[in-house]
């Protein structure tokens, strides 16, 4: 006699459960140096921002001195944005055979892609070739603008601090006025400082610095850090040379669409398949240069 059903036994039926939820692997989910940026609103591909050079006085100690003008310098700076975006396509039959829908998933994933890539394009811009002049057409090296690099392969400690510092001071940067200041590092820089006394003993600082394990703040910069061991660095690295970087805030102007445009649409191209697509408008350019400095630092590797 046939039968019509299908004669899996209770054991085959109760051996496969599907998790109702889906779980998210580590990675960084928010952009960290939006703090650090000057932020405005993308109005065009291109967007030009003025600059004025600092002009100084003259004795008058004659009667009746001749007027003589000062030479006032003035610029522009060129931020070129990029529309940037991702696309993930989700077909019916991998919901089925997950027993759960991913698109809500997706859809925050590709947000924090974008997030990572916020990131990536400010910490392009701390060593970029800028372009300026009055047309935007002169470009100007980041050394030529002023970048200066501090050499810490010997391991970050309070002394190369002190001479990040010096450097700024020298250039008349957060003297007088109370200038943001971050150092951007991984969390190997980040060991080597947890492990300078000066840093964190209350002996010599009356700051909290070491936040629930981590240090928040070294002297007066505030630290920002980022994965080493992970697809794309944000921590450039050539050979056993890791580039990080301190920046003032503002020293970086950051052109942004107000909100990142995430949406969910159907493909009519494929069977039941529907794409989640994030994108939006960005650009990046540094203001001046004696605001960033480069840190250079030794890369202990990964464990495998």
């Amino acid at each position: 006699m046939a039968t019509y059903f299908n004669q899996q036994s209770i054991g085959d039926v109760l051996i496969t459960k599907f998790s109702d939820s889906i779980y998210e692997r580590a990675q960084q989910i928010q952009a960290r140096t939006r703090q650090c940026a000057d932020i405005v609103q993308v109005q065009a591909e291109n967007m030009y921002f003025p600059r004025i050079a600092s002009f100084e006085a003259s004795l008058l100690n004659t009667r009746f001195p001749e007027i003589q003008p000062a030479d006032v310098l003035w610029d522009n700076r060129v931020m070129q944005t990029n529309r940037i975006g991702v696309a993930v396509f989700v077909d019916q039959w991998d919901v089925e055979r997950m027993l759960s829908d991913p698109q809500s998933e997706l859809a925050k994933r590709a947000g924090e892609a974008l997030e990572r890539e916020f990131d990536r394009i400010y910490i392009g811009a701390l060593n970029a070739t800028v372009y300026t002049g009055r047309t935007g057409a002169t470009q100007v090296t980041a050394a030529t603008d002023g970048v200066l690099t501090t050499d810490a392969t010997a391991g970050l400690t309070y002394e190369v601090l002190l001479q990040i510092s010096a450097n700024y001071q020298s250039n008349e940067v957060g003297i007088e006025t109370m200038d943001e200041k971050f150092l951007l590092i991984s969390e190997q820089e980040h060991q080597q400082l947890m492990k300078e006394g000066t840093l964190i003993s209350g002996d010599f600082t009356r700051q909290y610095v070491v936040e629930d394990g981590y240090m928040i703040q070294a002297m007066d910069f505030k630290i920002i850090r980022f994965g080493s061991n992970v697809t794309i660095p944000m921590m450039p690295v050539s050979g056993t040379t890791r580039t990080c970087f301190s920046v003032v805030k503002g020293g970086v102007k950051v052109g942004i669409t107000d909100a990142w445009d995430v949406r969910q649409e159907d493909r009519n191209d494929r069977w039941k398949t529907k794409q989640i697509l994030a994108d939006g408008v960005i650009g990046a350019v540094r203001m001046e240069g004696v605001k960033v400095q480069l840190v250079t630092t030794t890369v202990t590797p990964n464990p495998p």
